[in-house]
């Protein structure tokens, strides 16, 4: 199952953030423009913000906890979509429009 992060804030403000449940865990998702490589990052906190991935670039396709071994890190994949169907990378703009990132709950013995 995929559960929608932030592909419905579509604001260009520099920097957004927000509290979801992830597997039953509350979580905060901040993103991040950042201006020197022309990208945006992403970062995971627990509810009580102790960091779990800071700063990760938001690549298109590529799972964000990939590589993460923190305390508290949900069991699933944070990845950024292409909604647009165009393999593009995502720009300033591109929140809500052409991607939005998802949670995508591991896979059950049943489903595998």
């Amino acid at each position: 199952m995929a559960v929608e992060l932030l592909g419905m804030d579509t604001s260009s403000d520099a920097v957004v953030g927000g509290r979801w449940e992830l597997d039953g865990v509350q979580y905060v998702i901040r993103r991040a423009w950042n201006e020197r490589e022309a990208s945006w990052v992403v970062s995971l906190y627990t509810e009580d913000l102790a960091p779990i991935v800071v700063g990760a670039f938001a690549r298109t396709g590529v799972d964000l906890l990939d590589n993460c071994a923190a305390a508290g890190r949900p069991p699933g994949r944070l990845i950024l979509e292409d909604v647009s169907g165009a393999g593009a990378e995502l720009t300033f703009d591109g929140w809500g429009r052409t991607h939005r990132l998802v949670y995508r709950e591991p896979r059950t013995t049943e489903e595998a």
